[in-house]
């Protein structure tokens, strides 16, 4: 699976995750560099609750 996001040149993410919206406390990635005007994260699905995870919702935060 992967998740796309429009990013700036250069710039780190962070990438969060939770399955109802309430805390997105569920951290998948602490710094992912871009190199252009989109990037995209692959990622195992088990790694956010497997097959039993009917949706997942993520939250993109750039680090300053």
């Amino acid at each position: 699976m992967h998740a796309t996001w429009n990013s700036k040149p250069g710039a780190a993410y962070s990438i969060y995750y939770d399955n109802d919206l309430e805390g997105f406390e569920l951290e998948l990635n602490d710094e992912v560099l871009s190199a252009g005007e989109t990037t995209t994260y692959n990622f195992n699905r088990a790694t956010i609750g497997g097959a039993s995870a009917t949706r997942v919702f993520f939250r993109i935060e750039e680090i300053q």
